[in-house]
C-alpha cells in the first residue's frame, strides 16, 4: 500500500484533507435542525419530513465517507477501529498521528536542525 507523504515525511496535505472531511461532516450534522426549521417555515409540514430524511441520509453517507478515511502514516482508518467510530478524536486511533498542529511542529523541528 502506498502512503501519501509530502516532502520530508510531512503529512500536512493528507491531514488537511482529513480535517476538511471532518469539518464537512460536522457542518452537515449541525445544520440539521436549522435546515428543518427553515424548510418548516418556508414550505410547511409535509415537505419538511422529506427534506429532513434526505438530509439525515446525506449526513449518514458523509459520516461513512469520513469513517473510511485512511491515515497517511499507517494506512489504517483514521477515525475508527473494529469496535466503532470516534468522530471527536484529533489523532489516529492506531498510530496516534496528530490531526492538528503538525505544521507548527514540523516547522520548529526544521528550524532547530
Amino acid at each position: 500500500m502506498k502512503l501519501e507523504v509530502d516532502g520530508f515525511g510531512d503529512f500536512s496535505t493528507s491531514l488537511k484533507r482529513i480535517r476538511c472531511k471532518k469539518k464537512f461532516f460536522w457542518v452537515m450534522f449541525l445544520l440539521y435542525i436549522p435546515i428543518g426549521i427553515l424548510f418548516g417555515l418556508i414550505a410547511g409540514e409535509p415537505i419538511i419530513l422529506y427534506v429532513l430524511f434526505f438530509w439525515m441520509m446525506l449526513t449518514t453517507l458523509i459520516g461513512v465517507w469520513v469513517m473510511k478515511t485512511k491515515c497517511p502514516r499507517c494506512g489504517e482508518r483514521f477515525f475508527s477501529k473494529s469496535y466503532g467510530f470516534n468522530g471527536w478524536t484529533s489523532k489516529c486511533l492506531h498510530c496516534k498521528l496528530l490531526l492538528f498542529n503538525v505544521e507548527k511542529k514540523s516547522e520548529s523541528s526544521h528550524k532547530k536542525a
